[in-house]
């Protein structure tokens, strides 16, 4: 069974590129255009890795993964960004982020940082 991935970014050609990419990998992916969406998503799935972009509409990108590690602890999450807060490099500090992948994407080194992080997180 192929390892299931949630992609929750607005911006809809980066999101369906970067899904297109991994489904093309060998990954079983979904998509969410923004944080309220991924929690939608989340409550009725299950996943392996939640990778979000950090400025979303509804729910941002932090929040998003305050939510997912107060409920699905043991998800790992790989935070885009273009910018870092304090607030998000607290989040990065406090163990809640597994990477944070700066924009724009490159979509092989996002391959990598997911193989690394899915093969440390399946010991769990």
């Amino acid at each position: 069974m192929a390892e299931r991935i949630l992609v929750v970014e607005d911006e809809y050609l980066s999101r369906t590129a970067m899904s297109k990419y991994l489904s093309g990998k060998g990954y079983d992916v979904r998509q969410a255009a923004n944080g309220a969406e991924a929690l939608e998503i989340l409550t009725g799935e299950t996943f392996n890795l939640v990778i979000t972009d950090f400025v979303m509409p509804h729910v941002d990108g932090l929040r998003l993964i305050e939510l997912i590690h107060a409920k699905w602890a043991r998800l790992p999450v790989i935070l885009m960004t273009g910018y870092l807060s304090a607030r998000a490099g607290n989040t990065i500090l406090e163990g809640m982020v597994a990477e944070v992948i700066t924009k724009p994407i490159a979509l092989p080194e996002l391959l990598k940082n997911i193989k690394r992080i899915l093969k440390s997180f399946s010991r769990f």
